[in-house]
């Protein structure tokens, strides 16, 4: 039965598309240039940068590797602090549950893109400024409830920088 019905819905949306394909290409065409001129170009000087500084060893700086995660993600928003998270645990500086409560409250957007997003919906200041300063202090809200479960965890683990291959 719920393949059937599965393969009822497929069916139906490939009618669709075909029904109304100059709306499904516009919207295609218009979705691949706000990702191409959007979000790549944040993403890519993001991943470069904290690629850059990781290799530096720079989160050696921190006391504690989670602050350089947490202050990162701030500036580079999210999938970024995922990157840094995961180079950070591939290179053994921080463990697997370091890692997932990482997670939790790093999922910022990146400042200039929500900028620019929101000002492409909202075109109020008061309005765009509110909206980001609730995206980021409820991420430090859970940053700070969860900041004593990331204490409890030993930081022993081998620190230093990647090979630079």
């Amino acid at each position: 039965m719920k393949k059937n019905l599965l393969k009822l819905l497929i069916l139906i949306f490939i009618y669709l598309i075909f029904n109304n394909y100059s709306l499904v290409l516009n919207t295609t065409i218009l979705g691949v240039n706000l990702w191409l001129n959007k979000v790549f170009p944040y993403l890519f000087i993001m991943i470069f940068l904290n690629d850059a500084l990781i290799n530096l060893g720079f989160s050696n700086n921190f006391s504690n590797p989670i602050h350089y995660i947490f202050i990162m993600s701030l500036l580079s928003g999210s999938p970024t602090s995922a990157y840094i998270i995961n180079s950070l645990y591939k290179d053994n500086i921080i463990n697997i549950k370091e890692a997932n409560t990482s997670l939790m409250f790093t999922y910022f957007g990146n400042p200039l893109f929500l900028l620019s997003i929101f000002n492409l919906i909202f075109h109020n200041q008061k309005i765009i400024i509110k909206l980001m300063f609730i995206h980021y202090i409820s991420n430090i809200i859970i940053y700070l409830f969860v900041k004593k479960r990331l204490n409890k965890h030993s930081l022993n683990y081998k620190r230093g920088c990647r090979e630079i291959k």
